[in-house]
């Protein structure tokens, strides 16, 4: 995207001050000891200065884009920035050094000096280093002399922002669970179906015939139709304790990846074999900034909370709709684990993950342990431990 801009005035660099430090001394100690050479090499070299400064003076007619090949990334993959710059005037260009910002370090570009109507463009590597919002720009293209001495920019492109994931690792199978009362309370998110009645609407183009309510349309003098939900879909919802206190930075990484990967390693499936994603719950998060957010730009911005209580991971957790699976991903044990498995009556599977820096990070397969029938505690160091210790279980 460009920007229009208004070019800065000419920059001495440091090498610009050197050079007419030096400038300076030289003609001041020829005059002072009669040397004429010195002095003449003196004004040789105040002479190159003004031609230097005159050089960047002149400001070409460029129109110059940034873009960036995906906004999204995941950590450790690397995408491209692409800067174009286009002459649009008469005369030749001069080469020209853009610069982008990623995360405020500069990234230089050369683009070499472009024929009347010429275009050119040049890419430069984004790397998704660590999971976050990656900040780039703004982009500024700088005009500098043959020997450095001046420089001078202007702003050609504003911010723009790539998301850097968590990893997703691949579930085998997915935890799955359902509502326990087929005629019972339906939750909001239930899917259209044919299982359980929920209300009567009126009629719309494409609704089946045979779901026609004819006493209630006699009535009305309207048609009106019933509406069914499958209240047994199978319901997934995770949960990221994202208290700083049961973590160290590192493992509250892994604990992301965790949380990505039961939400969207494999997504559970109705009895018709649709996907469904699983609910995600992150503490701390403002849902009424991220409603309709994708769920991994949502992990990308998670970040540490300063409340070190369990008491909101349990609100968090007594809210959930009953059945279903809960996957609850937390750090060291702080009692937050006991105090959930004596409340997981109300689901049909209830998971607590813990990422600990206690256990050893070579395992390749974590102990299991379940506390009691609908219950599963998997401790492990790493994410990748975590599924492992996951995928041995078969399908709970």
């Amino acid at each position: 995207m460009a920007l229009a801009t208004a070019a800065r005035e000419p920059v001495v660099t440091r090498v610009g001050w050197g050079v007419m430090a030096t400038t300076a001394g030289t003609g001041a100690l020829g005059m002072a000891a009669g040397f004429p050479l010195l002095v003449t090499l003196a004004g040789t070299w105040a002479a190159a200065v003004l031609l230097a400064g005159a050089s960047v003076l002149v400001r070409p007619r460029l129109t110059v884009d940034r873009t960036v090949r995906s906004g999204h990334l995941t950590v450790g993959d690397v995408t491209l920035g692409s800067i174009t710059a286009s002459n649009s005037s008469r005369w030749p260009s001069p080469r020209l050094v853009a610069v982008d910002r990623i995360q405020g370090e500069p990234v230089e570009v050369a683009i070499a000096g472009l024929a009347r109507g010429g275009r050119r463009t040049v890419r430069y590597p984004v790397t998704g280093v660590r999971r976050g919002v990656l900040r780039l720009g703004p982009v500024t293209v700088e005009r500098r002399d043959l020997l450095g001495i001046f420089r001078r920019s202007r702003v050609v492109a504003g911010e723009l922002t790539v998301w850097v994931r968590p990893r997703v690792h691949p579930l085998r199978h997915a935890p799955a669970g359902v509502v326990l009362d087929m005629e019972g309370q339906v939750r909001p998110s239930a899917n259209a179906g044919s299982a359980a009645f929920v209300s009567l609407r009126e009629y719309a183009q494409g609704d089946d015939p045979r779901r026609i309510h004819w006493k209630q349309s006699a009535r009305t003098g309207r048609l009106m139709v019933r509406e069914h939900v499958d209240s047994d879909e199978p319901t997934v919802t995770v949960v990221l304790d994202t208290r700083a206190g049961v973590y160290d930075p590192e493992r509250f990484e892994e604990a992301v990846e965790v949380a990505a990967s039961f939400a969207l390693g494999r997504l559970a499936g109705s009895a018709r074999d649709r996907p469904e994603r699983a609910t995600l719950r992150i503490l701390g998060e403002d849902p009424a900034q991220t409603a309709g957010s994708d769920p991994l730009d949502r992990l990308a911005a998670a970040l540490p909370t300063t409340d070190d209580s369990f008491t909101p991971v349990l609100h968090t957790f007594e809210r959930i709709d009953p059945g279903g699976c809960v996957v609850v991903v937390t750090g060291h044990d702080d009692g937050t684990a006991a105090a959930l498995l004596s409340r997981s009556g109300r689901h049909r599977l209830v998971v607590v993950a813990e990422l600990r820096a206690d256990q050893d990070r070579s395992a390749t397969a974590p102990p299991v342990a379940v506390p009691r029938p609908g219950t599963v505690v998997l401790r492990a160091a790493t994410a990748v431990a975590v599924i492992a210790a996951w995928r041995r279980l078969g399908t709970p």
